[in-house]
Order: C-alpha cells, then structure tokens, then sequence
C-alpha cells in the first residue's frame, strides 16, 4: 500500500524589526510634512484673514463717514458759502441760538485735535496697547461734552462733528413764516416735537430756531415768552420783521420775501470719534478700538452708535480756502490751528485699521513692527500679530465752494 505525500504549507511569518523600524520612519515624515503643510495654510489662512477683515472694515468706516462729511452744513438749497470770482459772498448763515444758558454757533463742520501727545503732521504717536481708557482730556479745542459722550474717547485718535439740516424737505404753507410761527405742513405734524431745534430755510437765507409748540394743524411757534428758556428767535432780524424786533435774542437772519420753496428741518450735530468697546477687555482681539457716531440735536441725550471695530486711529486735517477764495483747498491743518471754520470746504481723513481675527500662537503670524503714516501723523502701534492697514481720502464738502 502506498502512502499518499502530502506538500506542507510554508509558515506565516511577520515583518522583522528592521522593516517596522523603517515604515516607522516613513510614516513619520509623511506626517511631519503634513503637519508643516497645515501649519503654513493656517498661518497663510490667518494673514489673509487678517488682512482681507481689515480692508473690510477700513473700507466700511470710509463709507460711513464720507456719507455725513458731505452732508457738513447742509441747509435746504441755501449754500453755505457762495464765492464768484475773485470775491467771496457769504449767504446768510444761521446765527448762534440758545438751549438753555448754551449757546451754539453754526459751523457746518468743525473738530478736536488730539494734542497732549502731538498727533500732527510729521509727529510719531506711540499707540500702545490694547485696551486703552477712554479719556476726555487732551483735545485741542477741549472736547465738547455736548457732541462726544461722559466716557470719552481713546487718546491719540482726532473727533470730527458734522452740523447739518437732515435732509427731509418738510415742506411749509401759506403765509410760511411770520414773527411768531413758522407753518409747516400739516403732513409731516407728527415728526415735529415741543423743543425741537429746527432750522427753515429758501434758497437765500436759513434761520435756526427753537419751538416752542406745535398744533395739529402744523403751526409751530418760536415766540420768546416770559420765564421760557432758550432762544426761541420771535423775530427775524433784519427783512420783512425788523420793525418787530425787541431786540432780544434773534437770528440774525434776513427774510426779506418768503419763497413758495422753503422748507424746514431738524438741525442735527454728528460726531465721529474713536473709543474702546464693549469689555471684558484681555489679550488683542476681545476689546477692540470702534469707530463710533453719535447722531443728536443740540440738549438732546447721546444717540451713540458703533459703526466699525478695529480702527485704532482717527486723523483729519481741514482744508482751509483762506487765500484765494476759489472753493479750493490752499492748505491742509489740524483743527487746532483752524482760525475759522467756516473756510474748511475739504477734510482729509486718514485710518489705522486693523484685522481682528483671532492671532493664533507665536509660531502662526509674525509680529507687526511696522509704523504707519496716518494722514501725515505717523503712528508706532503696539508690536503685536495683528496685521494693519492705511486708509486715506480727501472728500469735498458739497455745501462750500464749487
């Protein structure tokens, strides 16, 4: 009997250490490669980030802010400056007018010049870091309470107030106006308020008046009773009402013939300033420098709003039109040495934006140590990850020159 052979299977056998030690080593490298490769998208992720949240921002903010500078001391169709040739006309401009023992004079524009540490044209101001008090002190002119809030402003950065009509076109009806009302259309009653300060205006001439009352048929009174306080211009001076005139608190205004197209509207200040927002304030990024506006009436309370977060410097400089009277620029100031304001027919303003994504470690972002030239001030922020940009225009104040 024969016996049948059978063919053994050859044994399993596993990877020597060599070999594990090998793809060991592979695997490292391939994951260290891929740890590298997401390390720098991430830090490449962040600068652009970075970069593309402040143009964002810094793109915002001009846009905020050219809108209201334009509008500087509109008032109906009446400019607020005429000029012809070689000679300047002025129109007749609003007066000063009282709210209490107040008085404010009409400007159209004006501003507050950061100068306990210098922030003018080729000066260096060292920005520090963030969080940085709000302060009310250091402003030249001293900072208006009336226009910029009792927490302040952040030091270093300029304040710019806008005063303007709003632009409703509230119209008015027959007779228009006398010494003792104003006649408003009784369509737009409800948007009127006792002691609203209002200003009417033609194409000639603009008066800036306190009510004293409205009726439902829209007949405001701006007469000056006894124990009333403020100005509440019971007379034209000048014009069709002179003869009327006491010669108490006025507007200095003339109304010689009222025109058919004069409207009334609310006289309003607009204040643009930088200050810190909201806390808890820590590390870069949770307490960010904002661009803010308040939006108000003269004696009215604070109408504060938050536009843009990550501007971390406000500068301007007024184009003064004081040598040839043509409209145009003939130099640019800070508002500390404006000897009148209403010879400022442009504004420069220049920003310091920056991103505010999050930094992520030291090995992610590189630090800013760059300085930045901020319409002309040259500013040396704090040498952080955070990444930064320079915006600059110069706008046109519709109101003034041609």
């Amino acid at each position: 009997m024969k016996t049948r052979l059978t063919k053994r299977e050859p044994m399993s056998r596993g990877f020597t250490l060599v070999e594990l030690m090998v793809a060991m080593v592979i695997a490292l490298i391939i994951t260290i490669g891929v740890v590298q490769i997401f390390t720098a998208n991430r830090a490449t992720y962040q600068l652009d980030e970075g970069l593309a949240r402040a143009q964002e921002n810094g793109r915002f903010a001009i846009e905020f802010l050219a809108q209201d500078i334009r509008h500087a001391g509109y008032l109906g169709c009446n400019r607020d400056v005429v000029r012809m040739g070689p000679s300047q006309i002025k129109v007749n401009r609003p007066s000063n007018f009282l709210v209490g023992d107040q008085r404010y004079p009409i400007r159209g524009i004006r501003g507050f010049e950061y100068a306990a540490t210098p922030t003018g044209i080729g000066n260096t101001y060292p920005a520090g870091t963030f969080p940085i008090n709000n302060t009310t002190a250091g402003w030249a002119p001293a900072l208006d309470p009336s226009v910029v809030p009792a927490s302040g402003a952040q030091p270093g950065s300029d304040v710019l107030v806008v005063e303007r009509m709003i632009p409703n076109n509230w119209t008015l009806v027959t007779p228009f106006v006398d010494e003792n009302f104003v006649y408003l259309n009784p369509a737009f009653v409800d948007q009127v308020k006792d002691n609203d300060i209002l200003i009417v205006s033609d194409c000639k001439s603009s008066a800036v008046f306190q009510a004293t009352s409205i009726t439902p048929a829209g007949v405001i009174s701006h007469v000056t009773g006894s124990g009333t306080p403020g100005n509440r211009c019971a007379q034209w001076f000048n014009g069709a009402f002179a003869s009327t005139n006491a010669g108490g608190e006025h507007c200095d205004l003339a109304f010689d013939v009222v025109e058919a197209n004069t409207i009334v509207g609310t006289f309003q200040t607009v204040a643009f300033y930088v200050a810190q927002g909201p806390g808890p304030c820590g590390a870069p990024g949770t307490c960010q420098p904002t661009l803010y506006r308040n939006m108000k009436g003269p004696g009215s309370p604070d109408n504060v709003q938050a536009l843009v977060e990550g501007v971390e410097s406000f500068q301007v400089l007024y184009g003064v039109d004081d040598l040839v009277s043509d409209g145009i620029a003939d130099r640019y100031v800070t508002a500390d040495n404006v000897t009148d304001f209403s010879l400022v027919v442009s504004v420069r303003i220049g920003l310091l934006v920056h991103g505010t994504n999050a930094t992520g470690s030291s090995n992610d972002i590189a630090l800013d140590k760059d300085t930045h030239n901020v319409a002309g001030t040259i500013i040396d922020p704090a040498d952080d990850k955070l990444r930064r940009r320079v915006f600059t225009t110069t706008l046109q104040l519709r109101n003034r020159g041609f």
